[in-house]
């Protein structure tokens, strides 16, 4: 009972910041979500989610992890900034340029060239993938150095400059697919540029100069990144699904019932995020793991509570938030709600995992899911979205299934990990 007391009174400084940033980011993601149905058609609105969806994708995968290895070593050896500082320096230029090229091409292929104002919009994303490169970057710093506070109000500042622009669209009739993909890609290099600031501000202030192995440092993100990355879940992939099989009013509706899924997944990382870098830090293995699972059933007593609130009240808050005309969202929504659960819960544990120093068992649970996800599709697609949420819901309840018995199953490999 005294360790629970201790996990729970981690939380209680910056878990409390953290995961209250975590219901911010959703409330403002609420308003940003009704200014952006309001502003634009329904198909409209489902083709600004795939814009603004392909950069997260090419960041995430083509990030290679570096972000989660950033953390990893700053939580374990604290003096290693400065040397971890030198080798983002030589390698982003690289990154830059090799995910702005893919980016272009991918546009080409998803929005057809042909000058109209879909294309115009979709052209002016490309300077979101060096800003969100940069906002990813300098998070994970942050995070590794467990000031928690200006973490989390970097992580914010993309959301509340997206919905600050957007209020300023919609009172200044400024309306249309390119306004809002102008304003997308604005917030995302406001917080790029402020998040690189702050994280170089806090390398600076660090003393001493630990030397990291470059070998070791990119072998530890190789290995975490689908683990922690997750691409059905960080590359949306459902939505991917949703977009290719069917027509862009329902991509529009999807999005919709998604929205307000978010929540318990914020809260998750909420304590993720705590979670990682301590667990990390920590020198005994075994008190390491232990806390791994408590900070794992905290986190699912925090998401079974918001998920229960939402399935009773999804009914009335989509169409009151939204309109009428996505009343259709509401089933989906609560069905993708349960898909929610699952996944929240699975984060924590990968995150804990990845804090242990074995962050193979995340990709293992993530690959698993691929498994699950394909035949679910083929099997479900016929039943439309409501079929797609079921997918997902099966996705992440394997997937979570496996990642457990994975921890619980292999003591000594994340044992010798630690030591």
């Amino acid at each position: 009972m005294k360790r629970v007391a201790r996990i729970i009174g981690s939380l209680r400084g910056p878990g409390v910041t953290t995961t209250l940033s975590g219901f911010g980011a959703q409330a403002i993601l609420i308003v940003s979500g009704v200014l952006v149905a309001r502003l634009l058609p329904v198909d409209e609105r489902g083709q600004l989610a795939l814009m603004g969806l392909l950069p997260i994708i090419i960041c995430q995968l083509g990030g290679l992890g570096i972000p989660l290895a950033v953390t990893y070593e700053l939580a374990r050896r604290p003096a290693s900034a400065a040397s971890m500082a030198a080798v983002l320096v030589r390698v982003m230029p690289l990154q830059v340029i090799v995910l702005v090229t893919l980016h272009v091409c991918l546009l080409v292929a998803f929005f057809h060239p042909d000058g109209g104002l879909v294309w115009t919009a979709a052209l002016l994303t490309i300077p979101a993938v060096p800003a969100l490169l940069c906002q990813q970057a300098g998070l994970a710093i942050l995070q590794g150095q467990q000031r928690f506070t200006a973490f989390n109000v970097q992580r914010l500042l993309p959301v509340v400059a997206y919905a600050g622009v957007l209020v300023v669209v919609a009172a200044g009739g400024f309306g249309g697919l390119v306004a809002c993909a102008v304003g997308w890609t604005g917030a995302w290099i406001m917080a790029g540029a402020s998040t690189t600031r702050s994280a170089l501000r806090s390398l600076h202030a660090t003393e001493g100069d630990d030397a990291i192995e470059p070998r070791e440092f990119f072998r530890f993100g190789r290995r975490a990144v689908l683990g922690a990355v997750f691409p059905v879940e960080a590359f949306q992939l459902d939505q991917l699904i949703v977009a290719v099989l069917f027509e862009p009013t329902a991509m529009g509706l999807y999005v919709v019932a998604v929205a307000l899924t978010n929540l318990p997944r914020f809260v998750a990382q909420s304590v993720g995020m705590i979670a990682y870098p301590r667990i990390a830090a920590h020198l005994d293995p075994r008190l390491a793991k232990r806390d791994l699972w408590r900070y794992f059933a905290i986190a699912v007593a925090l998401c079974v509570a918001i998920v229960a609130f939402l399935e009773v009240t999804v009914g009335w808050l989509i169409p009151w938030f939204f309109g009428a005309r996505y009343a259709g969202a509401v089933p989906v929504a609560r069905l993708l709600l349960i898909a929610a659960l699952f996944q929240s819960a699975r984060r924590v544990l990968a995150d804990g995992a990845r804090g242990l120093g074995h962050p193979c068992l995340g990709a293992v649970a993530e690959v698993s899911s691929w498994v699950v996800l394909v035949p679910a599709v083929v099997l479900l697609r016929a039943d439309g979205l409501r079929g797609i949420a079921v997918a997902m819901a099966l996705t992440y309840g394997i997937s979570l299934v496996v990642l457990v018995f994975g921890i619980m199953l292999r003591p000594r490999l994340v044992s010798s990990a630690r030591s």
